[in-house]
């Protein structure tokens, strides 16, 4: 576990730990909404972080099945932004590894899906960081042996800090 108090390490030896993981921060998610403990009426930014196969897809599969996704769940690589209407949350998956230019992050109209309350989870948004709403958390994926994977959360404002300290508290 880490010192810092705005982190959490975990490591997943498989793709059901990784999505376990994912299902674990969707529930504080929306947990976090339904006490209104989101500090303010708006969405949530999610970032994964992490090279080709590292898990992000996985772990926003987990992410999205314990909302109640019960379709299937891919990246959406090619088309952008696929949006989920869960039972408890909107939520729009995005990945930006295609996008070449700051301005296609720009039409996507993230800072709108925000403000009306979506939490967005975005694969490759470190690419356009600053082109993107600020993230509440980081999750950083690193593959650390075969199907091995560290995976940092990192808390990037007070309700990401919120929920950072809820996983360190029960080390989920």
């Amino acid at each position: 576990m880490s010192t810092n108090p705005q982190e959490f390490i975990s490591n997943s030896t498989s793709d059901v730990e990784t999505k376990k993981i994912g299902a674990c921060i969707a529930k504080k998610i929306a947990i976090l909404f339904e006490q209104g403990e989101s500090l303010d009426s708006k969405g949530w930014t999610v970032v994964l972080n992490g090279t080709l196969g590292s898990g992000k897809t996985q772990f926003a599969q987990g992410f999205l099945a314990a909302l109640g996704v019960e379709q299937e769940v891919v990246s959406p690589t090619f088309v952008l932004v696929i949006p989920y209407e869960t039972r408890d949350l909107r939520v729009a998956h995005l990945d930006l590894y295609r996008i070449e230019h700051a301005e296609e992050v720009d039409d996507l109209g993230l800072d709108e899906l925000v403000e009306d309350g979506c939490v967005l989870l975005i694969e490759w948004g470190e690419k356009f960081s600053f082109a993107i709403p600020p993230a509440d958390l980081k999750v950083n994926l690193n593959i650390t042996g075969n199907q091995n994977r560290e995976i940092r959360i990192v808390a990037s404002s007070p309700k990401g800090e919120s929920l950072v300290e809820q996983l360190r508290l029960k080390n989920f």
